[in-house]
């Protein structure tokens, strides 16, 4: 017969499960990087767009889908800095 009492922490509202340890510990201080460098890098360069690559290679099927996110992404990106630039330059 299947037991059908609930986890040990879901009893007592506690997380559990594999996740558990990471929600219980304290919150990180602060981002990796900064989101905007001055070289113009970004975690979306440093970070997103080389997964998005990998994942191109390795799900050929759906490299159109990966390489219209990379486009929009660039987009925004470049939308972005532009605004910032205009923002740093009337402050």
């Amino acid at each position: 017969m299947h037991d059908l009492h609930p986890p040990s922490g879901a009893a007592s509202g506690r997380p559990c499960g594999p996740r558990a340890a990471a929600s219980t510990s304290p919150p990180a201080s602060g981002p990796r990087r900064a989101p905007n460098t001055p070289s113009g890098s970004s975690e979306t360069d440093a970070d997103i767009l080389p997964m998005l690559k990998k994942a191109r290679r390795r799900f050929p099927e759906q490299e159109a889908i990966y390489e219209n996110v990379r486009l929009h992404l660039g987009g925004q990106m470049m939308f972005l800095r532009a605004y910032l630039e205009r923002d740093r330059g009337e402050g």
